[in-house]
C-alpha cells in the first residue's frame, strides 16, 4: 500500500531531523529548508499535505502556501510557527487555503493527530470532488434524457394533434383525452360538444360485451339532423401509469361507404345494361331469324311447290342464326380470348370491325400473354371503349396501344370524336360505363388516367407492372 507523502518546509535543519524521526513510520516525509525548492517537490512526490514554519529567511510560511494554493488547492496546507502571530491567524483563515494554524511547541502526538486529519480531509476532499464529477455527469445525461423526452413528447403531441385520425382515451370509463380530429367527428353527433361521456359509454358497453367484441369494427351513428353516419373503431388496451386504459383510433367512413355503394350500384347497373343488351339482341336478332325459320319449316310442312330453295333459305337462316348466337356468346365469354390471349382477340375484333364499318384502327402492339384476370379485365375496358367510341363518339379514327414502356406495359386507348365532359357524365346514369373501367383499373393495381373534353376525343391510358400481369 502506497504510504501518504507529507512535505516538510522549515529553515531549521534539527526541527527537520525531528519532525522526519518522529513520523516517518506513519507516512512518507520530504523535508526541505528552502520554501523555493520545496515547492518543486509537491509534483514529483504527490504530495498530499504540506507543513510549513510561518517565519523563515526566504519566505514566509503564509506566502508560500498561498503559492502551493493556488497551483495545487487540493493539497491540505498547515502553519506552524513560535510566535503568535494574530494577524497571520487571521489572514491565514481569509484566504481559505490553510487547514489548521498550530503554535510551537508541540508534541508529536498532537502533530500526528493533525496530519492524520489533514489526511481525511484530503481523501474526504477527492472523494467528494469524485462524487461531484459523477454528479455532474449524470445531471448532464439527466438533462438530454430530459431535452429527448421533452421533444419526444412534443412530436407525440403534435402527432396526436395534427393526426387525421380520431384519437380517444379512455381511463376509469372516463374519456381523459380527445384529439381535434375526433371531436369534429363526434360533435356533430352528440347534444353537447363537451360532453363526450356518452361515447366512452358506448365504447365500454360494447367492449364488456366478450361475444361481440372486435378490436376494430363499425358503428352506425345519426347525427342530430337525422342523417346516417358510420364510424369505424380500432380499440387498443394500453396502460398508462400501471393504470389500464383504452386507446380508441376513430375514422369517419361515411363517404366510403357511400362510395363503396356507389361502385356497387354501378357494377349491378353495368350488369343490368350488359343483360338488357343481350336480351335485346336475342329479341331482335335470333328471335326473327327463329321465327323465320319457323316459316320455312311450315311451308315445307305445308307440300309447297319450291321445297329445295325453301330448304336452302331456311339453311341460311340457321347459319345466321349460328353466327349471331356465338357472336353474343363470344361477349358473354371470350373463348378466344382463354385460347390465344388478349392479343390475338383485339386483332381479331378489329379485323372484323374494319370489314363491317368506316372507322380506321390503328394496332400497334407486342405479342404477348398476360394472366388471364388480367387479359379479361383489360378485354372488358378495350370493349367498353370500342362500344362507347362506336355507339357515341361520332370518331373516324381509333388508335390502341398495347406495349412495354420501361418496367411497365402500357395501354392507350384514343378516338378523335367529339368527346364529352367527365364531370356531367360522372355525376350521370351515362357514366356506368366510366365506373366500371376505373374499378376494373383498381381491381388490376394499374395506374390510369381518363382524359376527354368536348370536341377533342377520348383517350385512356393504363400502366401495369410487369411483375402484376405476369404469372
Amino acid at each position: 500500500m502506497d504510504r501518504t507523502s507529507i512535505l516538510y518546509v522549515d529553515d531549521n535543519l534539527t526541527n527537520l531531523q525531528l519532525f522526519e524521526e518522529y513520523l516517518s513510520d506513519n507516512f512518507e516525509i520530504i523535508t526541505e529548508s528552502s520554501p523555493h525548492r520545496a515547492f518543486e517537490l509537491i509534483e514529483k512526490h504527490r504530495v498530499k499535505v504540506v507543513v510549513s514554519d510561518q517565519r523563515m529567511p526566504e519566505e514566509t510560511g503564509l506566502n508560500f502556501l498561498y503559492r502551493v494554493h493556488q497551483q495545487y488547492p487540493d493539497v491540505i496546507k498547515i502553519l506552524c510557527t513560535a510566535y503568535f502571530d494574530h494577524d497571520a491567524a487571521v489572514q491565514a483563515l481569509n484566504q481559505g487555503g490553510i487547514f489548521r494554524y498550530i503554535l510551537k511547541p508541540y508534541t508529536y502526538e498532537q502533530m500526528l493527530q493533525t496530519l492524520e486529519s489533514a489526511v481525511r480531509e484530503y481523501s474526504l476532499q477527492q472523494e467528494n470532488r469524485r462524487l461531484l464529477n459523477e454528479l455532474q455527469e449524470k445531471n448532464i445525461e439527466l438533462t438530454k434524457t430530459l431535452k429527448l423526452l421533452i421533444e419526444q413528447e412534443q412530436k407525440l403531441k403534435s402527432i396526436y394533434q395534427q393526426s387525421r385520425d380520431g384519437i380517444i382515451l379512455i381511463q376509469n370509463n372516463t374519456v381523459v383525452e380527445i384529439n381535434e380530429a375526433a371531436q369534429q367527428i363526434f360533435n356533430k353527433y352528440i347534444e353537447d360538444n363537451n360532453n363526450y361521456q356518452q361515447i366512452s359509454n358506448l365504447l365500454q358497453k360494447r367492449i364488456n360485451d366478450e361475444k361481440n367484441f372486435d378490436q376494430l369494427f363499425e358503428m352506425q351513428i345519426t347525427d342530430n339532423k337525422g342523417n346516417e353516419k358510420y364510424i369505424e373503431f380500432n380499440i387498443n388496451h394500453i396502460h398508462i401509469k400501471n393504470e389500464p386504459a383504452i386507446l380508441v383510433m376513430v375514422r369517419d367512413i361515411t363517404e366510403r361507404k357511400e362510395n363503396e355503394k356507389q361502385v356497387l350500384e354501378a357494377i349491378i347497373a353495368t350488369q343490368e345494361n350488359l343483360q338488357r343488351c343481350y336480351a335485346a339482341e336475342l329479341h331482335d336478332g335470333i328471335g326473327p331469324l327463329l321465327s323465320t325459320v319457323k316459316m320455312y319449316i311450315e311451308w315445307l310442312n305445308n307440300n309447297a311447290t319450291n321445297k329445295e330453295q325453301i330448304a336452302q333459305q331456311a339453311i341460311a337462316t340457321i347459319d345466321e342464326s349460328i353466327k349471331q348466337v356465338k357472336s353474343i356468346a363470344n361477349r358473354l365469354s371470350p373463348h378466344i380470348l382463354q385460347r390465344f390471349g388478349l392479343i390475338h382477340t383485339i386483332k381479331t375484333y378489329i379485323e372484323e370491325l374494319r370489314a363491317s364499318n368506316t372507322i380506321d384502327v390503328i394496332f400497334e402492339y407486342d405479342n404477348e400473354r398476360f394472366l388471364p384476370e388480367i387479359e379479361l379485365n383489360l378485354y372488358r375496358i378495350l370493349m367498353e371503349c370500342f362500344s362507347n367510341s362506336l355507339k357515341h363518339s361520332k370518331c373516324t379514327q381509333i388508335n390502341l396501344y398495347i406495349k412495354q414502356h420501361n418496367d411497365s406495359i402500357k395501354i392507350n386507348y384514343s378516338d378523335n370524336g367529339i368527346g364529352f365532359d367527365m364531370n356531367e357524365i360522372a355525376s350521370s346514369s351515362k357514366g356506368m360505363g366510366l365506373i366500371n373501367i376505373e374499378n376494373r383499373c383498381v381491381l388490376m393495381g394499374a395506374k390510369y388516367n381518363l382524359y376527354s373534353e368536348k370536341n377533342n376525343g377520348f383517350k385512356l391510358e393504363i400502366f401495369l407492372k410487369r411483375e402484376k400481369i405476369y404469372s
